[in-house]
């Protein structure tokens, strides 16, 4: 899976915020995508996650998960070119992950 795509109000008792915070904690490299028909706060969607207000036609959609997936694929050949970094600490993956 590359990319995540989920309405921030769901039933139950975690919401789309929730959802996109535990993927983005488990597997940093899988981008998000968030929607909702209400005012959502740009500071809450977590670091490069996209926000795509309803409503929306497909194409908008589309365009939204092709330059995430775009942007994953220039970043994994940057890393490729570049000796392997020192592994991220859970720390600094859980900052990536917090709302900007």
């Amino acid at each position: 899976m590359r990319v995540g795509f989920s309405d921030v109000e769901m039933p139950g008792s975690l919401n789309g915020l929730g959802l996109a915070r535990r993927i983005c904690q488990r597997w940093s490299s899988i981008g998000i995508v968030l929607t909702s028909g209400h005012r959502t706060r740009e500071e809450v969607i977590p670091r490069d996650g996209r926000f795509l207000p309803k409503p929306y036609d497909g194409r908008a959609l589309v365009r939204q998960i092709e330059e995430m997936v775009n942007q994953q694929t220039m970043l994994r050949k940057a890393r490729s070119r570049t000796p392997p970094p020192d592994p991220q600490s859970k720390a600094e993956t859980r900052a990536l992950c917090r709302p900007r």
